[in-house]
């Protein structure tokens, strides 16, 4: 091979081998950053400016290539720590929380936090930011410091740019109120672009601050190593003063921190003491040291007495101490001597970080120069404290100045506030009632959870595109209106109105907000709360539809109802029933005093306090007038209600003096029952004419309440009567009667006169005619008179005769009644006669048998005239005016009276055979009961449903209410085959329902107040069984008790149990108990014998009669 091959050969290998080894030596950093002026500044694609000088030479002191990448500002720390970069520059500021995640260097410059606004209307303390918008940069500390403490309590809007130059860009055009920035790029930025519009918060003393800063690079984690070289070379940059020769470079402006203006001032403070001290050596040498002791002097009492503690130290050592210091650690000046080991003034657990802090500044790394620790009292305990720390130079030597404040008061303060906060802002964020701020204009700037859920919003943040002006309202002249009130009054009070929410739907609010204004005046937000109506509102619609309903219902009610005030019981509404029903116009009703138109108000009074007392009281009776003058009885269902916001009682009156009327009526016809089952007994009881007759007028007596009754026959051949018995308060007056029927005066009185006409006569004791007679029957109180013929046979055959202290005893329902029992006295008196004859006969032709057949034809001829006489007494029961049906135990229709099938309209042939379900009850009543299950029950057990209400309905379909009186027929085995039912209309007292209870029906209160309780006793008279039932009223129950344990008590028991024991007909009597110290029953008690399986037991039933 040739020489000169292998001189290129190697030749080429050296090349090669060569550039390996440059290749091996080569480091490359990526550089993240973004421009941020004068730190970062982008020039014709190449980056200058203070970060990228000092990066630069670190890179060729240190060997390293640099690659430059922008990037916006929240890219820098993804980058980082994806560690897509190795480094990141551009004025960033040291925090806690970037040193955990990235390697920060050393601190090679202090700056801080301001603000930054117009200069037209500057802002200079956080405060005055209320309500306003504020620019920052997206991810930097002042975005961060916004969302921080600081500002937890300061509302305003945040609104994040991607870089610096918009932020400012915003601020000129008005789209913010202010932004924060560094103090140092502000500076530059407004010098070069803003001059003159934009200013930075200061106050008389200089900058204002919001917070102090150093500024740092940031390594990425995995490069430790890089950091550390780089900040070797920081610590020999600023050692050699090239870092304050590249600051000046870039930055005109110095920057003084706290710390270094204190020291500056303490410096500056000595300066002026020295030149003193120059000035009063060249004016009066003779008194320089003497000068120089008091300069001296001064000056140490200046900072000794200094209202901050000081403390002087050189690596850890004590040089200094001032008065505050040794009052807030409780030492005395003589207790830290020079030399001190100043570590001994802090708590323990802070002594490492102190000596890594101390240690830091000896190798001009980075350490905090601002923090809190926890110092050492003399007595050993701990107290917070915030200490400034400041490296100064004095006498050629570097020492620590510290500026130390005790922070215990703030601390208790801070952590007060922090718990009031918190309790607020848990007010703030629970409150149902919405709150908010809103600009004039109409954009929203603060809203709590409660109105961003009121409004259909998902966050806050979304609420606040919300145009308050344009969506906010349903009619938009109310937004109109609104901010008019607002403008004249500065507040608007329950101001009420219709929002739309996010998805447009409306909602009734009630606004209340006041203005917030200005330093000159204006009004730029308005503040307040809302309250979401719309529920009430549909409430008060219901509200609305329910009192037309109900006044529908006042007004239509079937009775009169009147609401009063309970004192002087003045009437305040009326419904139109009420008025018909007292006959008054309204306007002459309203306004007036019930006790105008009561008869009795005492009792009336006592009422109103029962009714405050219950609640509520049911059925009292009482008396009124109506306009007419004329009286009513009315029963009262009174209750408390709350009317037009005042308590009033309500008054629903139903007019019951027809009802009262047919009470008289049931209770005469009960006389009348009673009457006639006397009757009846003297007829099949008694053959004995004397006998028979002091029957009929005992029975007489005791039924109608009369003074004295007697009976009189004609004399044969005469016109004169004979007295054959006599009952009541007679004190021999019929002896005294003599009446005749012939044309003398004896017979023009009543008795007289009923034989001559052949009808009864009434007269008055004090009627001309009854002259003969009137002084005997003043004596004995008489007042009335009445006389019936006694007819048989178209025969008078004597008279009956009662007498009444009660003028309006013989009422036609009476005189009806009595006209039934004189034919039936008349038919027990011609018996009687008919039998004594008949006996009398008998005995006469006992000799003859002619006279025996006759005697047959005779008693023949008699058993013929009583089959007549009860056949129409038979009659008069089948006519009786009542519907009278049978059915049995599968509800099959087996009996049905005349008047059932004209009531009905049902024929006999239609009815018989069918079904009570397929003709006249109904499946299920208007009211809702079950009749099916009623009827079944009935049918089960006749005895626990004796009387019943149920809806009927006739063959037209007519709906009509009977009152039914069920009876068991029983087999000869006992058991129930047919079930007797007895029937009362009483459609027309049935009463409809009323708003707040159901009536009773007519016929149960009759027969609750008249019919009253079935009863069975033993042979004894011990009670077995009663139909008194747990669900009565309790009142009624408490009464019926009473009168049981009295009848029970009753002396006279044992004489009325015999006489029930030794009559086959109804036995009854009459007795007055006194149930409460107001109140008396008329009892009247009737019983009979009865069989039941093999014993004999008394069933009957006790009647109530007012």
């Amino acid at each position: 091979m040739r020489p000169k091959n292998i001189l290129l050969i190697l030749f080429f290998v050296f090349l090669v081998l060569n550039s390996i080894s440059f290749a091996k030596e080569e480091r490359k950093l990526k550089v993240v950053t973004a421009v941020f002026e004068p730190f970062v500044i982008e020039k014709e694609d190449k980056f200058e400016g203070l970060d990228i000088e000092i990066l630069t030479k670190f890179a060729q002191e240190k060997g390293y290539s640099l690659k430059f990448e922008e990037v916006l500002f929240p890219e820098i720390w993804q980058k980082l720590y994806n560690k897509e970069a190795d480094v990141a520059c551009g004025a960033l500021y040291l925090t806690k929380e970037r040193a955990e995640k990235y390697n920060p260097s050393g601190s090679y410059f202090n700056t801080g936090l301001v603000i930054v606004s117009l200069a037209s209307s500057p802002y200079n303390t956080l405060d005055e930011l209320k309500l306003r918008k504020v620019g920052v940069k997206k991810g930097a500390t002042g975005e961060k410091f916004l969302r921080g403490e600081e500002t937890k309590n300061i509302p305003l809007i945040a609104v994040a740019y991607d870089n610096t130059e918009d932020c400012f860009t915003a601020l000129k055009k008005g789209e913010i109120d202010a932004l924060l920035n560094d103090y140092i790029s502000s500076r530059i930025i407004i010098n070069k672009n803003y001059l003159g519009e934009m200013v930075i918060s200061s106050n008389p003393l200089g900058v204002v601050y919001l917070e102090e800063n150093e500024l740092v690079f940031y390594f990425s984690k995995d490069r430790r190593d890089v950091c550390s070289e780089f900040n070797e070379f920081l610590a020999s940059l600023k050692a050699s003063g090239d870092l304050e020769k590249i600051k000046k470079k870039w930055i005109s402006e110095p920057y003084l921190s706290r710390n270094e203006l204190y020291v500056r001032f303490f410096i500056l403070a000595a300066v002026v003491i020295l030149f003193i001290l120059l000035v009063a050596f060249y004016q009066r040498r003779i008194l320089r040291k003497k000068a120089l002791s008091i300069s001296e002097k001064r000056y140490k009492e200046l900072v000794y007495e200094a209202p901050i503690a000081v403390l002087i130290h050189k690596d850890g050592k004590l040089l200094f101490a001032n008065k505050e210091l040794c009052k807030i650690f409780g030492y005395k000046q003589e207790d830290l001597p020079n030399g001190f080991p100043v570590i001994k003034l802090f708590a323990e657990g802070e002594h490492q970080k102190l000596l890594s802090y101390l240690e830091a500044r000896k190798k001009e790394f980075y350490a905090p120069m601002n923090y809190e620790v926890y110092g050492l009292r003399s007595d050993g305990t701990a107290f917070p404290v915030e200490m400034d720390v400041s490296i100064v130079e004095l006498a050629g030597e570097k020492v620590t100045i510290l500026f130390i404040k005790d922070v215990s008061e703030k601390k208790k303060a801070f952590e007060e506030l922090r718990k009031s906060e918190e309790k607020y802002r848990k007010v703030f964020e629970s409150v149902n009632e919405g709150i908010f701020i809103s600009t004039k204009d109409g954009k929203p700037l603060l809203s709590n959870p409660a109105l961003v859920k009121m409004l259909g919003y998902d966050s806050f943040e979304e609420i606040l595109n919300r145009d308050i002006e344009k969506e906010g309202y349903l009619d938009p002249n109310e937004r109109v209106r609104f901010k008019e009130i607002m403008e004249k009054e500065g507040k608007v009070e329950n101001f009420e109105t219709v929002w739309l929410k996010k998805d447009k739907t409306p909602i009734y609010v009630i606004e209340s907000a006041h203005a917030l204004r200005d330093e000159k005046g204006n009004i730029f937000a308005y503040e307040g709360t809302v309250r979401d109506i719309t529920e009430r509102k549909k409430a008060e619609e219901l509200l609305r539809e329910s009192e037309t309903y109900y006044r529908s219902l006042f007004e239509n009610a079937h009775d009169a109802i009147m609401v009063f005030e309970p004192e002087n019981e003045i009437i305040i509404d009326a419904n139109q029933l009420c008025l018909k029903l007292y006959g008054f116009k309204k306007e002459e009703l309203i306004g007036s005093s019930l006790e105008k138109i009561s008869k009795d108000v005492a009792k009336g009074k006592e009422r109103i306090k029962e009714l405050f007392r219950k609640g509520r009281i049911s059925n009292f009776e009482t008396v009124h007038y109506r306009k007419d003058g004329t009286e009513m009885i009315l029963e009262i269902n009174a209750s408390l209600l709350f009317y037009k916001g005042k308590e009033v009682i309500l008054s629903i009156n139903r007019d019951i003096t027809e009802k009262k009327m047919a009470e008289k009526v049931i209770v005469e016809r009960n006389k009348q029952l009673l009457a006639l089952l006397e009757s009846a007994q003297a007829m099949g009881s008694f053959t004995d004419l004397q006998l028979s007759a002091e029957s009929i007028c005992k029975s007489l007596i005791n039924t109608f309440s009369l003074k004295m009754a007697w009976i009189g026959l004609v004399v044969p051949e005469s016109t004169e009567l004979k007295v054959i018995a006599s009952a009541g308060f007679d004190e021999g007056y019929t002896q005294k009667v003599k009446v005749r029927w012939d044309e003398s005066e004896r017979a023009k009185g009543p008795t007289g006169r009923c034989i001559v006409k052949r009808t009864p006569v009434i007269m008055r004791v004090d009627d001309p005619d009854f002259a003969p007679w009137r002084e005997e029957a003043e004596k004995r109180g008489y007042k009335v008179v009445c006389a019936f013929p006694l007819i048989n046979e178209d025969a008078v055959r004597g008279a009956l005769t009662l007498y009444s202290q009660d003028e309006n005893a013989f009422t036609p329902l009476a005189m009806e009644t009595l006209e039934i029992f004189a034919r039936h006295a008349s038919m027990a008196v011609v018996t009687a006669s008919l039998y004594e004859e008949a006996s009398r006969t008998v005995q006469e032709v006992l000799e003859t048998i002619a006279e025996k057949e006759k005697l047959y034809k005779e008693l023949d001829s008699k058993a013929q005239k009583l089959e007549k006489s009860e056949d129409r007494f038979r009659k008069i029961v089948e006519k009786a005016r009542g519907i009278l049906l049978t059915f049995d135990n599968k509800g099959i229709i087996t009996y049905f009276n005349e008047y059932a099938q004209e009531f009905f309209g049902f024929k006999e042939e239609e009815i018989l055979g069918k079904s009570l379900y397929e003709t006249i009850v109904p499946v299920v009543e208007s009211t809702g009961r079950d009749l099916k299950k009623l009827l079944e029950s009935i049918i089960e057990d006749p005895n626990q449903y004796a009387t019943n209400i149920n809806e009927n309905i006739t063959k037209n379909g007519k709906r009509v209410w009977i009152a039914w009186t069920n009876r068991p027929i029983l087999d000869e085995d006992g058991n129930i085959k047919e079930v007797l039912s007895v029937g009362t209309d009483i459609t027309q007292m049935k009463k409809s329902q009323i708003v707040f209870e159901t009536y009773m029906t007519i016929l149960d209160e009759i027969f609750s107040s008249g019919m009253g309780l079935f009863f069975v006793k033993d042979i004894k008279g011990n009670i077995l069984k009663t139909t008194l039932n747990e669900n009565w009223d309790l009142n009624l129950k408490e009464k019926w008790q009473k009168v049981l344990l009295f009848l029970e008590k009753d002396p006279s028991k044992e004489n009325f149990l015999e006489k029930i024991r030794n009559s086959s007909a109804p036995v009854h009597r009459e007795l007055k108990i006194k149930v409460n110290e107001k109140e008396i029953w008329k009892i009247i008690e009737i019983g009979r014998v009865d069989i039941e399986g093999d014993e004999k037991i008394i069933k009957g039933f006790i009647s109530r009669i007012f």
